[in-house]
């Protein structure tokens, strides 16, 4: 997924982590396969090759899944703490 962290923005009371991906449109393992190393390793191995897609394709869900969350979390500024005297 692709994002932004702004820091800046926490001070104003948003969320600084903004998501500009959109949500995917093919599977990840038909992305992989678009690429000569993925289809090689399919060829020589298709049983392990199988296993990293999928393993790959859960990893993808799951962080696409937390950058979400994060994502729409709240964020309030903290207020200064009144200092009081000893």
């Amino acid at each position: 997924p692709l994002y932004r962290f702004n820091p800046a923005l926490k001070a104003q009371g948003k969320n600084p982590l903004i998501i500009d991906s959109a949500a995917p449109t093919i599977p990840v393992s038909e992305f992989m396969m678009g690429e000569n190393r993925f289809r090689s390793l399919h060829k020589t191995s298709p049983e392990v090759a199988a296993r990293l897609m999928k393993l790959a394709e859960e990893e993808y869900k799951w962080r696409l899944s937390v950058y979400r969350q994060l994502a729409e979390m709240q964020c309030e500024t903290p207020k200064a703490k009144e200092t009081v005297p000893a």
